[in-house]
């Protein structure tokens, strides 16, 4: 039930992030994007770590090093990128 309740909260949180997809692959998870990065890939890897490769579209989160505490670091990884956007999606908006 614990799983159940983990994957509900997951897609909640996904919800409203600009994240399209979460993929377990090896010893990764892959969280692809809605949007490219772009410039913002520098300042997103300073908020996520040293756990997470960025490319332009997909976040790559090591396993590796994380065991048990997986789950908590993905939810909190997806709370970071949807802050992230917000900021971003602010930014954009007092520019113009």
């Amino acid at each position: 039930m614990e799983g159940l309740f983990y994957t509900m909260r997951l897609k909640l949180e996904c919800k409203n992030s600009g994240i399209v997809s979460l993929v377990k692959r090896g010893g990764s998870i892959v969280v692809e994007l809605a949007e490219s990065l772009g410039g913002g890939r520098q300042a997103l890897k300073k908020i996520l770590g040293p756990d997470v490769d960025i490319g332009d579209r997909r976040l790559y989160l090591s396993l590796k090093n994380l065991g048990d505490e997986w789950h908590q670091v993905l939810l909190q990884m997806v709370r970071d990128v949807k802050s992230f956007n917000r900021k971003m999606v602010t930014m954009i908006g007092d520019l113009l």
